[in-house]
């Protein structure tokens, strides 16, 4: 299924690999040990707490490339709210719902808190309403810094 590897990851993989046999980090079988044999049967794989990063990543890598975050925190914004502002920027622009389904989307399919720094556990549809309020009233001074960086990037294109 896999083409070969080269030599610097499987040294990598084989070297994890003992790591966690030595630290009794895995469930095996002790003939799977003395053989050596590990094979993978995807007919008996699971996945747990599934969620999506790669849209989320690229919206946060988008964000701290125009400054974002540390214009935030000059607003006087804390880390908590900048967090949080984070988290709903990105989540609007992957996911465009209505903010009880955006809070719901976060806790069962996204890994945006994990990315933005903002406690899953404290994210609710409340706080997701009270957010923007906070933005709006920085609305002049969010769009006098962020216009000059869009529109350099905007007339680079063309």
């Amino acid at each position: 299924m896999f083409e070969a590897i080269d030599d610097v990851v499987k040294n990598k993989a084989e070297e994890k690999w003992q790591s966690l046999i030595s630290q009794n980090k895995i469930d095996v079988v002790e003939e799977i040990i003395k053989t050596k044999s590990r094979q993978i049967s995807f007919d008996s794989m699971e996945h747990q707490d599934v969620r999506t990063i790669g849209s989320e990543w690229l919206c946060y890598q988008g964000l701290e490339h125009l400054g974002l975050p540390k214009f935030l925190s000059k607003l006087g914004f804390d880390e908590t709210q900048v967090a949080l502002t984070l988290t709903q920027i990105i989540s609007r622009a992957v996911y465009p719902a209505s903010k009880l389904k955006i809070s719901k989307w976060i806790r069962e399919n996204s890994a945006v808190s994990e990315i933005s720094g903002y406690p899953q556990a404290l994210l609710t549809k409340d706080k997701l309403y009270k957010n923007p309020l906070e933005l709006y009233k920085n609305k002049t001074f969010l769009e006098d810094f962020l216009s000059p960086k869009t529109n350099k990037s905007c007339n680079n294109l063309g």
